[in-house]
């Protein structure tokens, strides 16, 4: 009975143990990551009277997967009064992004860029507008 215990009890801190190794394991890897990634807003032009284009280029030294890409925040308007705009929507405010894909590999590989289409609700008036764009903790700012 008490080496069944005591079985038990190191069956569970092994589990444990390893439980932890992977955890620490997935920190680590999220925090190579973050380090490894890096983007740039290389610039933004108004195209339309309610539509700007944000181009992203990846200048870090690894491939960003296209899925955190439409999990990114993207935030636009005016100076002092912008707003988180929602990826995919049909009606303004939206963002979608076209990958400019230098290789043909379809995955946002070192020195791609990524344009961004913000399409914004009414006009947009003459003035400063702000952007940033967040990804996985990544951010970059215009």
């Amino acid at each position: 009975m008490v080496s069944t215990i005591i079985i038990s009890i190191f069956f569970s801190m092994v589990m444990l143990s390893a439980a932890s190794s992977l955890g620490d394991s997935s920190s680590a890897a999220s925090l190579s990551f973050k380090v490894e990634t890096k983007v740039k807003i290389v610039f933004v032009d108004k195209v339309s009277s309610s539509t700007v284009e944000v181009w992203v280029k990846n200048i870090g030294g690894t491939v960003i997967p296209l899925e955190l890409v439409e999990k990114s925040t993207l935030i636009f308007g005016p100076v002092g009064d912008f707003e988180v705009i929602p990826y995919g929507e049909v009606d303004p405010p939206f963002w979608t992004y076209t990958l400019l894909d230098l290789d043909g590999d379809g995955k946002w590989g070192p020195s791609e860029t990524l344009r961004l289409r913000v399409g914004w609700t009414g006009g947009l008036a003459d003035g400063d507008y702000y952007v940033k764009f967040s990804l996985h903790g990544v951010c970059e700012d215009y």
